[in-house]
């Protein structure tokens, strides 16, 4: 969710025993606003330069959260850089992800990979929304996202990474990219 269409968040890869020990912190102490299973199939122009970058820094997915679908754009700052602080996000509702996929297909766009999660999200006060992602083909993650401005970029990103660390995370295991160049590198598509 993001707030004046940015977006500042960290995803971090997790043991099953980290997911499970966060996932009863979170039961105990947060809300739980969600569980559902989702798909995000992420398009690019043909014949375009996303995927010639070594670190792609924007993404147009269709989005399909079950009573929810969208479709999704994403341009990460810095530009190319592997970490990123924070990315501009638009989000548009639609009503029928099929006809969507087969509308940018039209268009000239293709489809070059689909992410599919089982994810749990939960409201920490009105600071934070946390998801449990079980990732097909990828494993266990946290995505710790902020859903209001705590005093520009900098001061928000480092409120969520205090809050990750409060939950014993390691900020090592900080996902850089995200799924779908997690994707796309297991297919040899990237980096």
């Amino acid at each position: 969710m993001a707030f004046d269409d940015t977006e500042i968040e960290i995803k971090l890869a997790a043991s099953e025993v980290d997911f499970e020990r966060v996932q009863s912190a979170l039961a105990a102490t947060a809300s739980l606003k969600s569980e559902t299973d989702q798909s995000d199939h992420y398009f690019v122009p043909k014949n375009s330069s996303y995927l010639t970058e070594r670190y792609p820094y924007e993404w147009l997915s269709v989005r399909d959260r079950g009573a929810k679908a969208t479709v999704n754009y994403k341009h990460f700052y810095p530009e190319g850089a592997e970490h990123h602080s924070h990315c501009d996000e638009l989000d548009v509702p639609i009503g029928d992800v099929g006809r969507m996929i087969q509308l940018l297909e039209r268009a000239g766009f293709e489809l070059v990979v689909t992410v599919r999660k089982r994810r749990q999200m939960y409201a920490v006060a009105d600071d934070f929304e946390v998801s449990l992602d079980v990732v097909d083909d990828l494993g266990h993650f946290i995505e710790i996202e902020a859903i209001r401005d705590q005093g520009g970029v900098e001061k928000t990103r480092e409120a969520v990474i205090t809050y990750a660390t409060s939950l014993g995370l390691s900020i090592q295991a900080v996902d850089p990219r995200g799924y779908p160049y997690q994707m796309l590198r297991q297919k040899g598509l990237v980096g």
